[in-house]
């Protein structure tokens, strides 16, 4: 078996045999690719899961993902571009490598982080109406990862970045309603208050 390297490509040559009125055919001709790996994005993701991350490169098509020696299945293969989920990972640096079936391998950096704990900062308005269906505004800090809970329902939302949340106030008696906040990963909790009045309108 003779083996050669054009444009990032290893042949392999090898001799076979087909047997009809004992005459030898030809060779056989495989040629493997690299994978090579461009840009990752983003290249980093949350500890625990779930960040969705594209990987852009060459012969990806029948690549092989580890993360942190770890197989990972892609959501989405093709030629020059690979999509995954990322798994949950402790944080800290760890390298990501797609492979093939002969071993060849390129490699590329990824970090992952712990989700920041949320805060409310205010709420806009404090103050609503006992029938609800009125458009609320949390403004706050880490709030992309957290999951809104209004009294014991969650919302509907219209709104949803890193500094605000805006959601539909939801009908309910009159008084304290709490809006909750939670990070998806459990570790975090954070409240405050909405008062709900009747005939209220206007923020107090």
């Amino acid at each position: 078996m003779q083996s050669s390297l054009t444009n990032g490509c290893v042949q392999k040559r090898g001799s076979f045999l087909l047997k009809s009125s004992s005459l030898l055919l030809g060779l056989l001709l495989l040629t493997s690719c690299a994978p090579k790996i461009n840009s990752v994005k983003p290249n980093l993701a949350l500890s625990d899961g779930g960040t969705k991350v594209t990987i852009k490169g060459d012969n990806l098509q029948e690549a092989k993902l580890k993360v942190d020696n770890f197989p990972v299945q892609p959501l989405s293969q093709q030629k020059k571009q690979l999509v995954f989920n990322a798994p949950a990972h402790p944080a800290g640096e760890v390298e990501l490598d797609v492979s093939n079936n002969d071993g060849s391998a390129s490699y590329f950096p990824f970090t992952y982080y712990d989700q920041p704990k949320p805060s409310i900062e205010r709420i806009k308005p404090k103050a609503t109406d006992v029938s609800g269906n009125v458009p609320i505004s949390i403004i706050g800090k880490n709030l992309n990862h957290v999951t809104l809970t209004v009294g014991n329902s969650q919302p509907k939302v219209l709104e949803h970045t890193d500094t605000l949340i805006r959601f539909v106030a939801p009908a309910n008696a009159a008084g304290i309603s709490k809006v909750s906040l939670s990070s998806k990963n459990g570790k975090y909790k954070t409240s405050a208050d909405l008062f709900l009045r009747q005939g209220q309108h206007r923020h107090a």
